[in-house]
């Protein structure tokens, strides 16, 4: 077996299958990486590792070819978008972090719209109507705050509301370490699911950042809805699936006082359909909905094929 030090040495030839790559991206001086275009490829028994977008940019390739592949690199975070046979046979990472702090801006913006109740203000002002008294908004200051997961996003969002509004942060995850640098950022850490139902009740704000996996999917579910507050706000930026669809919508039809800001959905429009969901969410008032577009500011596609690259060099050391 190599030495981290020889693994190091090694020079690794990377295919980059995103449709739409900058000029630029090709150009990047990294030590011992070499970066391809498909149609400059010559042998596929060289590529280390392939970069991609979306599951169909797998398609483009034979990958029976590619007797060399150690590493299939998505530049999103989740890679729960990739066939599950693919997995099976390959190692399958995403890219973690380049746009996470925007994630977490939009996660306190939806927020924020929820708490000051924007959508009503905006809505009944064009009707003419001005509520300027008799509406109570609530405040963030303060606030108790469950963030569940604590990658990049999480962190990036705990910080924020911490920072900002001081507030009472409780993070759930897998193990209970912290970082020494958050450890006057988190308040709490519950790594026990069970525990986590008997405090539900206490939070003001809970903020979905865990990936969905088969043990986070619909783990937000009407156990768990059941014993949040009457008004709660609830936030999304990570995946739909993790949390309930049917549950979710019952819990906000029936939970007037309560608010959910959703960035991320259950079911996509394709080849420019209507946005639809199951349950009929755009029927609801308590709700704010954004189409998965929490990163999307200039230069967020660059940050991660950029990162993505960076990433593919540590993760092969790694192996």
């Amino acid at each position: 077996m190599c030495s981290i030090s020889q693994r190091r040495n090694n020079l690794y030839n990377i295919l980059i299958l995103v449709d739409n790559v900058p000029a630029w991206v090709y150009n990047l001086s990294i030590d011992n990486v070499k970066i391809f275009k498909l149609d400059e490829l010559k042998n596929p028994n060289d590529i280390d590792a392939i970069i991609i977008f979306h599951a169909r940019d797998i398609k483009k390739v034979n990958l029976k070819a590619f007797t060399g592949l150690k590493l299939i690199k998505t530049i999103t975070a989740g890679t729960d978008h990739i066939p599950d046979d693919i997995k099976k046979k390959y190692r399958v990472l995403g890219t973690h972090g380049p746009n996470a702090k925007y994630i977490a801006e939009h996660a306190l913006s939806l927020s924020l719209a929820c708490a000051r109740r924007l959508l009503f203000h905006t809505n009944t002002m064009k009707k003419g109507e001005f509520h300027q008294q008799d509406t109570y908004h609530r405040t963030l200051f303060n606030s108790k705050v469950l963030i569940m997961g604590f990658g990049p996003i999480g962190r990036y969002t705990a910080g924020i509301f911490k920072r900002t509004f001081n507030a009472n942060i409780t993070i759930f995850k897998k193990t209970p370490e912290i970082h020494h640098m958050f450890k006057k950022v988190v308040g709490t850490v519950i790594t026990n699911f069970e525990e986590l139902l008997h405090i539900l009740p206490s939070y003001d704000v809970v903020i979905n950042t865990l990936p969905l996996t088969k043990q986070t999917h619909s783990l937000v579910s009407h156990r768990f809805l059941s014993k949040l507050k009457e008004d709660v706000i609830i936030i999304n930026v990570s995946r739909g699936k993790v949390i309930s669809e049917k549950d979710l919508f019952n819990f906000l039809k029936t939970h007037k006082n309560a608010c959910c800001g959703n960035d991320v959905w259950y079911r996509y429009p394709k080849n420019n359909e209507p946005f639809k969901q199951d349950f009929p969410f755009e029927e609801l008032d308590n709700i704010v909905m954004t189409p998965h577009n929490a990163p999307v500011v200039k230069g967020y596609f660059h940050n991660m094929l950029k990162a993505s690259i960076y990433q593919v060099k540590r993760d092969l050391n790694r192996l």
